[in-house]
């Protein structure tokens, strides 16, 4: 089913406010904390070893990945500088801005991690520090280019 505007309609079968709730509140939160556990596990690459069994953190990651990927994809598509555009094309807009910031910020942590000391607490730290101050730099950012919209 598509609605007027190319989009699925199957949102229609849930209520708009909790439908806004989740869009614009649960799924970016989410991502926020899964991206910054994912920068955390990959500057220390030992983190998860020590909370998940050996074959599941492979999985772990990916779902930290994931996640991070929907709750960055569901704040970008919510932006007011994207919202004029069709439905398709906002979304389109927004998976390309959520994989580019993700990607990018994967190489990043690599490349950061070889300069970093070899104390786990420390590449924790910094790995949580890291996460969540690229996300308050894009937060800042976007909101500026909300403002010019």
């Amino acid at each position: 089913m598509e609605s007027s505007d190319g989009c699925c309609s199957l949102g229609k079968y849930i209520p708009a406010n909790v439908r806004a709730a989740a869009m614009n509140t649960y799924f970016p939160w989410s991502g926020a904390v899964c991206y910054s556990v994912l920068s955390a596990s990959v500057i220390h690459p030992n983190l998860l070893p020590r909370i998940f069994p050996e074959q599941d953190v492979g999985t772990v990651e990916n779902v930290l990945l994931v996640a991070s990927h929907m709750g960055i994809g569901a704040f970008m598509a919510g932006r007011p500088h994207l919202m004029s555009l069709p439905c398709k094309q906002r979304w389109l807009y927004a998976t390309y801005l959520t994989v580019l910031f993700n990607m990018g910020s994967l190489l990043s942590w690599a490349v950061i991690r070889v300069a970093l000391p070899s104390n786990g607490f420390i590449r924790v730290l910094l790995g949580f520090l890291i996460g969540g101050s690229t996300l308050a730099v894009g937060h800042k950012y976007l909101k500026h280019v909300d403002k010019k919209a």
